[in-house]
């Protein structure tokens, strides 16, 4: 699928076996379970949560949250950069890395 744009308000949504270049999420006290291949990925979240799980990583991540838990897995990668803005929250990764700055951080994965 070349694009999906999901809009919710007090659903739960899971799927698997996706194949999808640019997937959109909107969602409001949804609970949302997504697998497969996912190429871009933007998402705006409040309340509940978002988990996405990626065959690939993803060229682009772009995800806006409020009281909610986004939790995307990717697989094993050469490395990656990440740019990381907070209010309040955490940003917790398996992947080794080296942060820079004080409020926003660029994260490097891959470089041991």
């Amino acid at each position: 699928m070349e694009e999906l744009n999901l809009r919710l308000v007090g659903s739960n949504i899971s799927g698997d076996g996706l194949d999808i270049r640019q997937l959109n999420i909107s969602s409001t006290s949804s609970k949302v379970d997504l697998a497969g291949s996912i190429s871009e990925l933007m998402s705006h979240s409040t309340g509940r949560g978002i988990t996405i799980r990626s065959d690939i990583v993803p060229e682009r991540i772009h995800s806006v949250s409020t009281g909610a838990l986004i939790t995307v897995f990717i697989p094993d990668n050469d490395g990656f950069a990440f740019k990381f803005k907070k209010v309040s929250g955490s940003f917790k990764s398996d992947f080794h890395l080296h942060l820079t700055g004080a409020s926003c951080f660029i994260i490097t994965a891959g470089e041991h």
